[in-house]
């Protein structure tokens, strides 16, 4: 059942690997949602993509060298980490990660060969998924509330699905190291409603789902979704997932995919602190160590950097020029 008008449902029919539906609490952009505008990031998220990670263990088939097979029913997991790592690979890669946490993500793991790998299983444990799966904003609230962190901390090879999932393997040192993250990185997501998907993927891969298909040209299979995935890119005619299943990308036909999430990392801007002047009607970018304040010229560039203000007595700082975000110049 599609939700092009987000009712407000949730329904449980034992699907394999995402329950479908939400709660009337989750934010809703456009609506119920206090996240503020972000600034536009990219339409194409391909070459961003991380490492293809597939979802089921030791499948001879496929992967295979041991003999534990088993279905970890991570689907939402493993495509809603995917999402957060192509927004670290698109930071990484285009330099708007600061020294001080590109370092910091390569000394604690996080970093793979050039890109960020998280633990699927983390997240998916703390998120309390089963073999039913579970709901898209389990994955996001786990996110949110526990951070993550590096795959080679919590890999994908237990020897059954019974040790796979067991809250067991969370230790103490997981958990603080995603608290940390979480306070570096915090992350926010809100529901998307299908109409408006493609222009919320200017700003985040989405975490979506889909019915279940393989095969090569335009996807358009009827049924009830059972299968999360990541949308990267879209066209008049069609969108393109990242899937944990075999097949690492497939094209669904426009409008076939439904359960938008948008996800947003603040990135840790120590020295990008906003605050409104509260005897005059200026913005400043303050500089706390050197108590300084750089006055924003216009909304624009105080919304390219994320910029969230509140209002304080500037008295004591030093007015220290002007503050305009470069691009919009050079562009």
């Amino acid at each position: 059942m599609k939700n092009t008008e987000m009712e407000l449902n949730i329904y449980k029919n034992k699907p394999s690997g995402v329950i479908l539906g939400f709660e009337p609490t989750d934010y809703i952009a456009g609506k119920s949602s206090p996240i503020k505008k972000h600034k536009e990031l990219t339409s194409d998220w391909r070459p961003y993509m991380p490492k293809h990670e597939i979802q089921f263990i030791n499948d001879p088939n496929h992967t295979g060298n041991n003999t534990a097979v088993y279905e970890t029913s991570f689907c939402t997991a493993y495509s809603g980490t995917d999402v957060i790592e192509t927004i670290f690979n698109y930071y990484i890669k285009n330099n708007l990660i600061s020294k001080e946490d590109l370092d910091w993500l390569q000394e604690k793991g996080y970093i793979e060969n050039g890109e960020v790998n998280l633990s699927e299983r983390y997240t998916g444990i703390l998120a309390g998924l089963n073999e039913h799966g579970g709901y898209l904003s389990w994955i996001g609230d786990s996110l949110r509330n526990y951070g993550a962190i590096p795959n080679s901390m919590l890999p994908n090879n237990a020897n059954s699905y019974e040790e796979y999932v067991s809250t067991d393997n969370i230790t103490q040192e997981m958990r603080d190291l995603g608290e940390e993250f979480k306070k570096r990185f915090p992350i926010s997501y809100e529901w998307i409603p299908d109409n408006k998907a493609g222009e919320y993927l200017k700003y985040s891969p989405l975490h979506c789902t889909v019915r279940y298909a393989t095969g090569e040209g335009i996807l358009d299979p009827v049924g009830q979704h059972n299968h999360a995935v990541m949308e990267v890119y879209r066209t008049n005619e069609y969108e393109l997932i990242n899937d944990s299943y075999y097949q690492e990308t497939k094209k669904y036909k426009l409008g076939n995919p439904s359960y938008f999430l948008a996800y947003y990392i603040r990135l840790n801007n120590k020295d990008m602190i906003f605050k409104k002047d509260k005897n005059s009607s200026n913005i400043y970018l303050i500089n706390e160590e050197h108590k300084t304040k750089t006055m924003v010229i216009d909304m624009p560039t105080l919304n390219a950097f994320y910029g969230e203000f509140e209002e304080a007595d500037l008295s004591d700082y030093t007015e220290h020029g002007t503050f305009v975000w470069t691009e919009r110049i050079i562009n």
